[in-house]
C-alpha cells in the first residue's frame, strides 16, 4: 500500500515552506528601496569608523566581550559588524542588505513559531488554550501567514531594519524566536529529541543574549509557553494518571535556572555598560517613571494600530504635568480594560491572556521603569513584543477562514487586502526617512519642532559635513536653546566657529563643552587642535594629553600631539607618539598611518637617524605610492646621508607627482649638483625660480 501519511506530511511541509517563503519574500521586496540608503550620523559611525571593527580578528573579538560598545554589551553584534566590515568595508549597501535578509528570516520564523504554537495548543485542547477554535490545518496556516506577513511589513519595524546600528535587534530576535520554537518542541510532549531540543533552546537563548540584552526576558517567556500552548501544569491538557502539577511547576522552574543565569549576567553587564556612558537617568522619580511606563505600553499599541508619524526619537515628557494628564488616564483605562478581559477570559481563552502577558513582559526592560537615555519611547523596542499581538491577529484571521459565512469571508478578504496594501505603502514611505542624515533629522524636527536637541545637533553636523555653515549654525543654536547642557552641541558649534575663523567664540564654546562634560575626550582633542592653529603648542599638548588619558584609544590625539612635539623640537616625544600611532596597525586609517610614518621619519632625520628615517618614508610610500611629501622627505634623508643618486631619484618622482612645487626642484638641483651634473642642477634651480616668480 502507498504511504499516504508520508505523502500528506510532505504536502503539509511544502505548504508550510511555501507560505513562509511568500511572507518572507514579500517582506524582502518591500525593503529593497532601503538598499539605496547611506549611513546616518546616529551611531552608524561607530561601525564604519570603529577601529575594533575595521581590524577584525582575535583582538577585536576579545574586545567585543570585554568592553562596552556605546553603552551596550552585545559582543555577538559587534563581531557581526566586524565580519561585515571584512566584506563591505565602509559601504552601507552590504550592511543594509544583511539587515533586510535577517528581517526576512525573522518573518519566516514568526510563521513557523505561530503555526507550531497553534498546533500544540489545538492538541492540548481545553481549557489550556483558546486556539481549539482553529479546527483545521488551513485555519492554523492562515493564522501563521497573516501573523508573519504583518510582522514583516509593519512600518513600526522600519527603524530596526533601515537603521544599520539596529542589527542587534534583528540578530537578537532571530535567536530569541529559535529558542522559543525549540523550547515548545521540548515542552509540548514526549520526544526522542527532548534533550536536544532543550539544549538547542539554551544555545539560541545564549546567542540572543549576546546579540542584545533585550533577550533577558526569555526565561519568563518560556514559562508563559509552559502554560500556553504546552499546558504543562494542567491535568486536562496532560491527561496523565497521577499527574502532579506542583512537581511539574518545580521541574519547569529548575529548567529555567540556566536561562535565568545568563539573563542576570547580561543585565549586570548592561548596567555596567550604561553606567560607563552615564546613560541611566536617575533624576526622574519612581512614580513619574511608572507613569511614563504606563503611557508607553498604551502608546505602542496606538502606534501598532495607527502607524502614522513614526519618529526616530519620541521625546521624554519635560515635566510631571506632561506625564500626569488626560493622556495617562486614557492609557491606564486602556491597559485596565485589557487586564480585565484577560482575567475574565483566562479559563476559556488562555491564548489571549498569554499573548498580552508576553507583550507586557518583553516590553518591560525598555518600558521606562529603568529610564535609559532621553527618549520616551522608540519604534525599535516593539520588534520582539509585537510578535504575540500579530499572532493574535493571525488567530482572528484563522477563525474567519474556518467560518462558513461567505459574506464574512468576503468582507474580511477586502479588509485584509486594504490593511496589507496600506501597511506596505506606509513602510516604503517610512524607509525613505532613513535615506540620509538630513532626511532622518528633518523628519524628526518636522514632527517635534523645538523639542529634540539631538535632532538639531545631528542635522547641524551633517550640514557642517556638506559645507553649509549657515544652516549648521542655525541648527546647532536651536539644539543649545533646547538643551543648555548638550556638550556635544557646544563642541559642534565650536567647530563651526573655528571653520569660520571666529576663534574667540570657538574657544568659549569648547570650554563650555568641557565644563559640562569634563570626561569629553573629543572636546579636549578639538580644543588642542584649536590651540595648535593659534600657535599655542604648549596648551595644545596639554589638551592632547588629557584626551589620551580619558580615551587611550584616541589615535588622533597621539598623532596631533606628535605633530606639536615635532614643531616644538621635542623629537624624542614626537617619535614616541608617532610610534603609538604606527603600532596601532589596522586600527588606524591609511591617511593617519602614512602621516605618522612620514612625520616620524622627519623626527628621526632631525636626530641624525637617517636609516630609520628612510625606513619610515618607505612605509609611508607603501601605503600611498603617490605620496609626494614622503618622496621629498626620503630624498632629503638620502641627501643628508650622502646617497645622492637615491636622493635624485626620489626628487624626480616627487616632481612628477607635483610639477608645481618649487621646493622639489630646488632639492633636485641640489642632488644633481652633488652628483656633478651642473647643467641639470642649473635647469632645476631655474625651474624653481620660474615657478616662484609665476606665483
Amino acid at each position: 500500500m502507498p504511504d499516504t501519511n508520508g505523502t500528506l506530511r510532505s504536502k503539509s511541509y511544502a505548504r508550510h515552506i511555501l507560505l513562509a517563503g511568500i511572507a518572507s519574500l514579500f517582506t524582502l521586496l518591500i525593503y529593497l528601496p532601503s538598499l539605496n540608503h547611506g549611513f546616518v550620523n546616529w551611531d552608524d559611525f561607530l561601525i564604519y569608523d570603529n577601529p575594533h571593527i575595521r581590524a577584525f580578528g582575535v583582538d577585536s573579538i576579545k574586545w567585543a566581550f570585554t568592553s562596552e560598545f556605546n553603552g551596550n554589551w552585545h559582543p555577538l553584534t559587534v563581531i557581526t559588524y566586524g565580519l561585515e566590515y571584512s566584506f563591505w568595508g565602509a559601504k552601507p549597501f552590504g550592511y543594509i542588505l544583511v539587515n533586510i535578509i535577517l528581517h526576512a528570516l525573522n518573518t519566516m520564523l514568526v510563521f513557523f513559531l505561530a503555526v507550531r504554537l497553534l498546533q500544540v495548543a489545538r492538541r492540548a485542547g481545553k481549557p489550556a488554550s483558546d486556539a481549539d477554535a482553529l479546527q483545521t490545518g488551513t485555519g492554523i496556516l492562515a493564522a501563521g501567514f497573516i501573523a508573519s506577513l504583518l510582522f514583516g511589513i509593519h512600518p513600526i519595524h522600519v527603524e530596526s531594519v533601515a537603521w544599520i546600528s539596529e542589527t542587534k535587534d534583528l540578530l537578537c530576535a532571530f535567536f530569541f524566536l529559535l529558542s522559543a520554537f525549540f523550547y515548545i518542541g521540548y515542552a509540548s510532549g514526549p520526544s526522542v529529541l527532548k534533550k536536544q531540543y532543550y539544549l538547542l533552546s539554551f544555545v539560541f537563548a545564549l546567542l540572543a543574549i549576546l546579540s542584545k540584552p533585550m533577550a533577558v526576558t526569555l526565561p519568563f517567556v518560556l514559562l508563559i509557553l509552559d502554560i500556553y500552548p504546552c499546558g504543562r501544569f494542567n491535568d486536562a491538557a496532560n491527561r496523565l494518571r497521577g499527574f502532579n502539577p506542583f512537581k511539574e511547576v518545580k521541574k519547569a522552574l529548575i529548567e529555567k535556572i540556566p536561562f535565568l543565569l545568563i539573563s542576570v549576567l547580561s543585565a549586570v553587564l548592561t548596567l555596567w555598560a550604561q553606567s560607563k556612558v552615564e546613560a541611566i537617568n536617575i533624576t526622574i522619580g519612581i512614580v513619574p517613571r511608572l507613569g511614563v511606563a504606563a503611557r508607553g505600553y498604551a502608546f505602542y499599541l496606538y502606534k501598532l494600530a495607527l502607524p502614522f508619524n513614526l519618529a526616530p526619537v519620541y521625546p521624554m515628557p519635560a515635566s510631571n504635568a506632561e506625564i500626569f494628564n488626560f493622556g495617562l488616564v486614557v492609557a491606564l483605562l486602556a491597559l485596565f480594560s485589557v487586564f480585565c478581559v484577560c482575567i475574565f477570559t483566562f479559563k476559556r481563552s488562555a491564548g489571549f491572556s498569554a499573548a498580552w502577558i508576553y507583550y507586557a513582559v518583553t516590553l518591560a526592560p525598555v518600558s521606562g521603569i529603568m529610564q535609559v537615555g532621553s527618549q520616551g519611547a522608540a519604534d525599535r523596542y516593539m520588534y520582539l513584543p509585537s510578535v504575540s499581538l500579530f499572532i493574535l491577529a493571525g488567530v482572528l484571521a484563522g477563525r474567519i477562514i474556518e467560518t462558513h459565512d461567505k459574506r464574512i469571508k468576503a468582507v474580511a478578504a477586502v479588509f485584509a487586502v486594504f490593511v496589507i496594501s496600506s501597511l506596505s505603502v506606509l513602510t516604503v514611505w517610512q524607509e525613505g526617512i532613513w535615506q540620509s542624515s538630513l532626511t532622518l533629522w528633518s523628519h524628526q524636527i518636522l514632527l517635534y519642532p523645538g523639542k529634540a536637541s539631538l535632532a538639531y545637533s545631528n542635522r547641524a553636523a551633517e550640514y557642517f559635513k556638506l559645507g553649509d555653515m549657515k544652516k549648521a549654525l542655525k541648527d546647532v543654536n536651536a539644539a543649545i536653546d533646547i538643551d543648555r547642557k548638550n556638550a556635544k552641541a557646544y563642541n559642534n558649534r565650536a567647530a563651526i566657529f573655528f571653520q569660520d575663523g571666529r576663534l574667540g567664540e570657538a574657544f568659549a564654546d569648547m570650554n563650555k563643552a568641557i565644563e559640562l562634560n569634563p570626561k569629553y575626550a573629543e572636546a579636549y582633542l578639538h580644543r588642542g587642535i584649536m590651540y595648535a592653529a593659534r600657535g599655542e603648542l604648549g596648551l595644545a599638548v596639554k589638551d592632547y594629553t588629557a584626551a589620551v588619558a580619558l580615551d587611550p584609544g584616541e589615535i588622533s590625539a597621539y598623532y596631533n600631539r606628535g605633530q606639536a612635539y615635532l614643531a616644538l623640537g621635542d623629537y624624542a616625544r614626537a617619535i614616541a607618539d608617532y610610534s603609538a600611532v604606527a603600532g596601532a596597525g589596522p586600527y588606524v586609517t591609511v591617511d593617519v598611518a602614512k602621516g605618522a610614518f612620514n612625520d616620524r621619519g622627519i623626527a628621526f632625520g632631525q636626530t641624525g637617524r637617517y636609516g630609520e628615517a628612510v625606513k619610515d618614508f618607505d612605509r609611508a610610500i607603501e601605503l600611498d605610492p603617490m605620496f609626494e611629501r614622503a618622496y621629498s622627505n626620503r630624498g632629503r634623508a638620502h641627501l643628508k646621508a650622502g646617497d645622492y643618486r637615491l636622493a635624485a631619484l626620489d626628487f624626480e618622482k616627487a616632481a612628477s607627482i607635483n610639477p608645481s612645487n618649487p621646493a622639489v626642484y630646488n632639492s633636485l638641483g641640489e642632488a644633481y649638483s652633488k652628483l656633478g651634473r651642473k647643467d641639470d642642477a642649473r635647469a632645476n634651480f631655474e625651474k624653481a625660480a620660474s615657478i616662484k616668480k609665476g606665483r
